[in-house]
This record gives C-alpha cells, sequence and structure tokens, in this order.
C-alpha cells in the first residue's frame, strides 16, 4: 500500500488550498513537516483590542480597567509581534468598514439640496477617480537641484552669478487692516 499513501501524499500536495510542506526522511520516503504552531491571540487581548479600535477606550489605563487587568500586562501583550499583526489586521478591517460608509455619504450628498454641496461633491468624486481638476491636497513637486551635466543660464542678460532682485512691496491691507495698523 505504500503507493496509495505517496498517492494521498501526491493529490494533497498538487491541491493550491492547502500548503503542506514535506521533507525527507532517512529512509528516503515523505514525511509532512511539522508546522511553526501559530500563536493565539487571548480573549481578554482580542477584546481590549477592540476597545481600542472602535474608540470605547483611548489609553491602555482605560482599557485596562474595562477589561479586568493590570495595563503593565496589556502592555507586555501589545509588544509581542503576533499582537501587534492582529492590531493592525483589525484596524484595517474597522477602516474599510469606514470607507464604505464614507463613501455612501458622499453619495447621499450628490442628491443634497444645495448645488453648490453637489457640485463640490462631483467634483470630488470625480478626482478621486483621476477625471477632471485635481484635489487640492495634490500637488506637483520639481527637482531643481543641479548635477553633473551642462547648466544653463536663464538669467536675462546671460552674466554668471547675477545678484538675485529684491522687490520691496508692501502688502495690500484692507481698509480695516489699515486702521488697526495706523492707530497700534
Amino acid at each position: 500500500m505504500p503507493s496509495e499513501t505517496w498517492k494521498t501524499k501526491w493529490q494533497s500536495m498538487q491541491r493550491p488550498s492547502e500548503h503542506i510542506e514535506y521533507k525527507k526522511d532517512k529512509k528516503g520516503g515523505l514525511i509532512e513537516k511539522e508546522r511553526p504552531r501559530r500563536k493565539k491571540i487571548t480573549p481578554l487581548v482580542k477584546r481590549a483590542t477592540e476597545l481600542i479600535v472602535n474608540g470605547e477606550a483611548t489609553t491602555l489605563k482605560q482599557v485596562a480597567e474595562l477589561v479586568g487587568c493590570h495595563q503593565d500586562s496589556l502592555r507586555k501583550a501589545f509588544d509581542q509581534d503576533h499582537v501587534i499583526t492582529y492590531l493592525i489586521e483589525t484596524t484595517k478591517k474597522n477602516l474599510a468598514r469606514g470607507v464604505l460608509r464614507a463613501g455612501a455619504v458622499k453619495l447621499e450628498l450628490l442628491s443634497a439640496v444645495s448645488e453648490k454641496v453637489q457640485s463640490e461633491v462631483a467634483t470630488e468624486i470625480l478626482a478621486m477617480n483621476g477625471i477632471g481638476v485635481p484635489r487640492a491636497g495634490q500637488q506637483t513637486s520639481v527637482n531643481v537641484s543641479v548635477s553633473a551635466g551642462y547648466v544653463i543660464n536663464l538669467s536675462p542678460d546671460g552674466s554668471k552669478g547675477a545678484e538675485p532682485k529684491t522687490i520691496d512691496a508692501e502688502p495690500v491691507l484692507s481698509e480695516h487692516e489699515r486702521l488697526i495698523r495706523d492707530l497700534g
């Protein structure tokens, strides 16, 4: 019956949903590798994570009081790599739910009474999808550092090392601002 065990092992290796690793034993046969044990998240840490992610508690002291343990115990638990990974995954899931809700709010605002609100929301939704005017937060940066190569002098008179022009200008003040300046 060794061929049947080989056949079943071969079939299980072909299934992409299962990630079973094998190693050779002393006789040359295949045996399943021991999987590293996955560290578990305790129910206490899960509850503490929910409190933080949902915004029910903001400090570790508050979380410790609500969960019923000492804050040093929570601090030690939150310093472990597998718990940090769990915190990040939970936060990402919570933010994904928020994205859905925010999208629904934006779509509801498209039907707002105010035409200005409708216009701003429509422009923002189009800009988020790469259509139309870019959003206010988007900027273009230009690198103007000089490195090896040719340098082209674009000054009007073509002189090297010309002093930059400085322009004295006073800010344009409203009548109210001028009164305050003159009185102060």
